[in-house]
């Protein structure tokens, strides 16, 4: 008797295809809130997805049934739930990251009087995994789960340099391409910084991505993990009393970054 073919009928690869493509953009509708951002309504997922408003609505009541997402009945608008947290956290846990970095980084913001700030690319942004301030109410545009520009910080530069050529390009491309101009105008910082993470390991940013925002950044390189950066950032850069000594902060930003490889190298081994 001759056996029935593994192969994926046409039918069955439509099907596929299908299937796949939906979960793509469930995903991006997902993907659409922002830090700050409590809820959207059914029109503004459709505007950021690129999706018909019948489709994302459909798409949308798939993700309140299993609890990706939340209804609000007296706003008429949608919110995150609790299996974007759980996700969140099984990412986190899994890479010890936040137990890890957090008192590293604690540290370095207490003795220098700084924000400290910890990050992972997506797409062309770097979210950041993990802020510590030198004090517990400081206001500051940074925190956990925000989302900063890759060419346009010291953050993401860190990150990019440590990258290969093809990232590289690949970022810098899209960047010109997806932003205009405005991305444009970030790549000759992202070139001298390059320089200087060659030269000293960090690069430093002053009111590039944020006016009177100055900022160091280095690369955490990881094995069998995507690699991470790590920043520190202030305000007043350019007031006489308040400088982000990079002569100083610098090295100390690096000794970190070092400390928190050793020690996510280390938890994972064991």
């Amino acid at each position: 008797m001759r056996k029935r073919s593994s192969a994926i009928l046409p039918s069955e690869r439509t099907q596929v295809a299908h299937e796949v493509d939906s979960l793509h953009r469930g995903l991006e509708l997902v993907r659409s809130f922002r830090p700050g951002e409590s809820s959207l309504n059914i029109a503004e997922l459709a505007l950021r997805t690129g999706l018909k408003r019948a489709t994302a609505q459909r798409l949308v009541d798939t993700l309140v049934t299993y609890d990706f997402l939340e209804y609000h009945a007296d706003t008429e608008r949608y919110g995150p739930a609790v299996a974007c947290l759980v996700l969140g956290h099984a990412f986190l846990s899994s890479a010890h990251i936040g137990h890890v970095a957090q008192p590293i980084m604690q540290a370095l913001a207490s003795e220098y009087q700084i924000s400290v700030a910890l990050g992972s690319r997506d797409r062309l942004s770097m979210i950041c995994l993990e802020v510590c301030h030198d004090h517990p109410k400081k206001d500051f545009p940074v925190s956990v789960g925000s989302s900063v520009p890759i060419t346009a910080t010291a953050l993401g530069r860190a990150w990019l340099w440590g990258e290969s050529g093809a990232v590289q390009g690949e970022i810098i491309q899209r960047t010109k391409t997806e932003e205009g101009e405005s991305g444009a105008r970030t790549i000759p910082g992202v070139y001298r910084a390059f320089q200087e993470m060659e030269e000293h390991g960090y690069c430093v940013s002053s009111g590039e991505w944020i006016q009177d925002i100055s900022a160091i950044g280095t690369v955490v390189t990881l094995q069998h993990q995507p690699s991470l950066a790590l920043s520190c950032e202030m305000a007043g850069f350019n007031t006489p009393k308040k400088t982000l000594r990079k002569e100083e902060i610098g090295p100390a930003l690096v000794e970190a970054a070092s400390r928190i490889k050793h020690a996510i190298a280390r938890q994972s081994a064991s």
